[in-house]
C-alpha cells in the first residue's frame, strides 16, 4: 500500500465512510477508490486537490510531505481563535511525559 493510499483510507475511515459511500461522494467507481487505497493507482492532481479539500487537509499532507494537519480557521473571530489555541495548548501539555516536564522545568 502506498503512503498516499494509506492516507486516503485512514481519512475515509476516520470520517466513518465505507468505500461505496466515499465513491458516491466523489462520483467515482468504488474500484477506483480501492485501487487508490491499495496503491495500484493514484488520483490525478485535480482529484487529489478535491480529496484534500473534502478531508480538510493540505495536498502536502496527502502526499506525506508534511505529517501535520492544518485546521482552516478562516472566518473565525479573535475570541474563537483564542479558545482553539487554549484547547491546543491543553492537549499538548496533556501529552508531555514526566521526563519532558522535568526537562522543561529545568529550562532545557
Amino acid at each position: 500500500m502506498s503512503r498516499l493510499g494509506e492516507k486516503i483510507q485512514y481519512l475515509r475511515i476516520e470520517r466513518g465512510l465505507k468505500q461505496k459511500e466515499m465513491a458516491q461522494i466523489l462520483q467515482i467507481n468504488r474500484a477506483t477508490l480501492s485501487n487508490w487505497e491499495t496503491g495500484r493507482a493514484n488520483p490525478d492532481p485535480e482529484m487529489l486537490a478535491k480529496l484534500a479539500e473534502f478531508f480538510n487537509v493540505t495536498t502536502d499532507f496527502m502526499l506525506s510531505r508534511k505529517e501535520t494537519r492544518q485546521l482552516d480557521v478562516s472566518g473565525l473571530r479573535h475570541d474563537q481563535l483564542f479558545v482553539l489555541e487554549n484547547i491546543r495548548d491543553h492537549f499538548r501539555k496533556e501529552n508531555v511525559s514526566p521526563s519532558n516536564e522535568e526537562a522543561a522545568a529545568a529550562g532545557k
